[in-house]
């Protein structure tokens, strides 16, 4: 029974190299020598040749040749001739035109009437009435003043409390020239600061005391009743002290004797 042991064993080595491989300890490499590795060399990389001018024309050439016909040639060649000649016809027009567009501006703007507009008012005007003189004239509001004279025709028109709870006029002209302006009143100290803010000769029948101090502290151009009585005139229709009225063109008299050509 050894022998027949024995002799299987041997047989099963004789006939299974794997199983022999097993026995010795080395499971996990089959028996025989390993596989040669083969060393084999790498391509060369790919070198590229630059096409020259000479190719690249060769090439058109070639293909003009080759690929079009005799009939699309002489229609491409028609083309760009076309193509080529209005790019040129444009750029010679465009140039040519810029200076002239430029100039028949500037000949639009030289031919168009200069428009002037009142300082006061923001009204179109002529370029004298421009530097007229600004007028500032009291206007009485009272049930007694109504309706006023010239009040309508003024470019700007101030409106407080006088007294009483009665509220008084301050009303700017510059380029209006109303023939009656009326009933005028006495100054008050705001008024008077209103008027020198637009550097106005103020024309007013006396006033407040703190306004009369306050118009010569201040060198407001002072056209007082007081002071320049022919300049005004009182009107029959209403009693005293509503009936005094003057006109623009009395008080523009008033200005240019005392030297007040405009208002800054």
């Amino acid at each position: 029974m050894a022998a027949d042991s024995k002799n299987a064993g041997s047989s099963s080595g004789s006939s299974d190299p794997l199983f022999d491989g097993l026995k010795s300890g080395n499971s996990s490499k089959p028996a025989g020598p390993p596989p040669k590795m083969v060393k084999t060399d790498s391509p060369e990389p790919v070198k590229y040749k630059p096409v020259t001018g000479g190719q690249q024309t060769s090439k058109f050439k070639y293909f003009l040749k080759e690929k079009l016909t005799k009939k699309e040639f002489i229609i491409g060649s028609i083309i760009f001739v076309l193509l080529l000649g209005g790019a040129i016809a444009f750029g010679l027009t465009h140039m040519a035109g810029a200076p002239n567009a430029q100039k028949k501006a500037e000949q639009a703007a030289a031919a168009a009437p200069t428009v002037y507009y009142s300082p006061l008012t923001g009204n179109v005007v002529s370029q004298a009435e421009t530097k007229n003189t600004v007028t500032a004239v009291m206007i009485e509001n009272s049930d007694f003043a109504r309706p006023q004279a010239g009040l309508r025709e003024a470019g700007v028109v101030f409106e407080a409390i006088a007294e009483a709870g009665i509220t008084r006029f301050m009303a700017l002209y510059q380029e209006a020239k109303p023939k009656n302006i009326g009933p005028i009143r006495s100054a008050r100290p705001y008024y008077a600061l209103w008027a020198l803010g637009f550097d106005a000769p103020y024309a007013h029948v006396g006033g407040s005391p703190e306004a009369l101090g306050n118009i010569k502290q201040w060198h407001v151009k002072d056209m007082n009743q007081f002071a320049y009585g022919s300049y005004y005139h009182r009107i029959s229709s209403r009693e005293a002290p509503h009936n005094v009225y003057t006109s623009i063109d009395k008080l523009a008299a008033i200005e240019r004797l005392n030297n007040w050509k405009t208002s800054n």
